[in-house]
């Protein structure tokens, strides 16, 4: 998506150029001026330290003391929800926010490939004690608390504190945020794996553990020799189930990137313990290879066999029967 976007600034500052003064409003920023003022924060606390890192992996500010107007633009008009920023005076904010940070890397980050969040993240994510998906700040309301939004351009916002000050859940930060991440890149990729797409199983209530079609339960009791704490979301051919309990459906996004870890990020010998039990894992694997050849002129198994010299994966490790 940052590549998309370079491009694409061409032409909104020529559109830019021809608004009149007023009309002109703060814009995507694309200079390394973060790199300075990100690195020069590092040493004032953990928390700015673990920020710092992050821009230099992935090359976006996690923002927490920044200027209402970055948060409330976007280019499709002004993004008007309610929110409360962390007061970088108070000791007890500065130690929820190191707590949100910790909570975005468990539930968020280390759920990605490192590449993948560097050409995927906005360049900006603003951190804040409350988030709103209103701009009612009075409303009472349970649902108007969010964990995380996104402003349809080039921005996540992620929120810390629920009603009554309580804090969101891990699953709570990997569901919502998994979304608002997904529904940046996925939805804006120019070809879509519709073959691999149209394969996944389909579940009642998005739970791996009620797929549609009942003969599928059956396979549940054919079990491997090892611990799956994956074993139901395998047998339905997904990587891994969400939540805390792993039997949350992935969302296309999240199923797309737990493929391209998972072919691309795992020795051979990790890989065909899956593919050669979980017939499902290697049809929608074969057809994930398939598309990225086709779409993006990327042999992702050349990418596995370049990671792993000593244990290579092959297109006959992918073999399956139905």
């Amino acid at each position: 998506m940052k590549k998309i976007i370079y491009f694409s600034l061409i032409g909104i500052f020529m559109f830019l150029s021809s608004c009149s003064e007023d009309d002109i409003v703060p814009a995507i920023d694309t200079t390394p001026e973060y790199a300075e003022l990100l690195k020069a924060n590092a040493a004032k606390s953990d928390a700015d330290a673990k920020i710092y890192e992050w821009y230099q992996k992935y090359g976006t500010a996690f923002l927490y003391d920044f200027r209402d107007v970055d948060f409330s633009w976007q280019w499709a008009g002004k993004f008007k929800n309610a929110y409360i920023k962390f007061d970088t005076a108070n000791k007890e904010d500065m130690e929820a926010l190191a707590n949100l940070l910790s909570l975005i890397e468990k539930n968020f980050l280390s759920l990605y490939d490192e590449d993948f969040l560097k050409s995927n993240l906005p360049y900006k994510v603003f951190l804040v004690k409350v988030l709103r998906n209103t701009s009612n700040v009075k409303s009472t309301l349970s649902s108007s608390w969010v964990s995380a939004l996104g402003n349809d351009q080039d921005a996540f916002m992620i929120g810390y504190q629920q009603k009554n000050g309580r804090v969101f859940s891990n699953s709570t930060y990997e569901t919502e945020l998994g979304n608002v991440f997904g529904s940046f890149f996925y939805d804006n990729l120019p070809v879509k794996p519709e073959k691999f797409v149209n394969s996944r199983v389909e579940c009642k209530f998005s739970l791996v553990t009620i797929p549609v079609d009942n003969s599928i339960t059956a396979e549940f009791a054919n079990k491997p020799d090892w611990a799956d704490k994956n074993h139901q979301a395998n047998v339905c051919g997904y990587i891994k189930g969400y939540t805390m309990t792993k039997v949350k459906v992935p969302t296309p996004a999240q199923d797309y990137t737990d493929y391209l870890t998972f072919i691309t990020k795992n020795p051979g010998s990790y890989i065909r313990k899956y593919t050669q039990f979980y017939w499902r894992i290697a049809k929608r694997a074969t057809l994930f290879i398939e598309f990225f050849q086709k779409a993006n002129n990327q042999d992702l198994i050349g990418v596995q066999n370049a990671m792993f010299p000593d244990d290579k994966v092959s297109m006959e490790d992918f073999a399956y029967t139905e």
